[in-house]
């Protein structure tokens, strides 16, 4: 309870999430595209739990998104999640449905990632996605470089179809994020 953070991710999608309590958090956030006549916000309110030794941690909640000026129902996700390991190493593995105008997907979407700390202030990381009944998947790799209260990824995602990639020219969509933590 107390502690969140505020982050920018690309620039334009800024967010900030605090703790309500020892298990419960709420987040959300707006984009800030200069010049356009709408912006988007979302919101995501999450219940996450830790075993004694700290060894597995697991999460339910949402994430929901909408345009300000919209009238419609917006779209998102519930979703499950768990990781094992330590904060030099973990493995994540999550389960999400999608929601978009009042009707739940009838297929998930899985995640699986991880990290691994190379240093006081590295870490290598990773999150893929993989829509069930789909033949699309986006895989990632990236970067994080942190402190005591200020982490920054450099991440590069890799959309695939049928098992190859589908952009052409550079292969990666490069992503910047920037978190600063507070309440410690």
């Amino acid at each position: 309870a107390g502690e969140g953070y505020f982050a920018a991710y690309e620039i334009f999608f800024t967010y900030a999430a605090v703790g309500i309590a020892n298990v419960v958090s709420l987040g959300g956030g707006m984009t800030i595209f200069p010049g356009a006549s709408n912006q988007i916000f979302y919101l995501s309110p999450k219940v996450a739990l830790t075993t004694a030794d700290e060894m597995i941690s697991g999460a339910v909640g949402a994430f929901y998104m909408n345009a300000l000026s919209s009238s419609s129902d917006g779209l998102g996700i519930v979703y499950g999640i768990g990781t094992y390991g330590t904060p030099k190493a973990g493995l994540t593995f999550g389960l999400g449905y999608g929601y978009s105008e009042g009707e739940f997907s009838s297929n998930p979407v899985v995640l699986a990632g991880g990290e691994v700390q190379l240093s006081n202030s590295f870490k290598l990381i990773t999150e893929n996605w993989f829509p069930v009944g789909s033949d699309f998947s986006i895989l990632s790799f990236g970067f994080r470089f942190f402190g005591d209260n200020l982490a920054a990824d450099l991440g590069f995602f890799y959309p695939m179809h049928n098992g190859s990639g589908i952009s052409e020219g550079f292969p990666f969509i490069p992503w910047l994020g920037f978190a600063y933590n507070f309440g410690k």
